[in-house]
């Protein structure tokens, strides 16, 4: 996850995020990614883009939650495997 960075303040606008990252395969095979946030410390997570090519998404931010509870976390697969990167931020309006 290239944007934002572990324990960054994120800015929000419009009551969003923009999350960036990359993802590459060894073997060259196609890789989809899912993004999901999470506003609870990783409690319970919500879908923002599933099984998609792009590498960056504009994610809608819970206003209640408290400042360093978000969670963004994407999960890359290939088909046969996967792999998750999670990050925790604090969002600034």
């Amino acid at each position: 996850i290239l944007s934002p960075t572990a324990g960054a303040v994120a800015a929000v606008e419009d009551g969003e995020i923009v999350v960036e990252w990359s993802v590459s395969d060894p073997d060259g095979d196609a890789v989809l990614t899912t993004l999901l946030y999470s506003p609870d410390r990783g409690e319970t997570w919500m879908d923002v883009a599933v099984e998609t090519a792009e590498t960056i998404a504009r994610v809608p931010i819970d206003p209640e939650a408290p400042a360093d509870a978000h969670r963004v976390l994407v999960r890359a697969t290939d088909g046969g495997r996967s792999s998750d990167a999670v990050v925790s931020f604090r969002a600034r309006e």
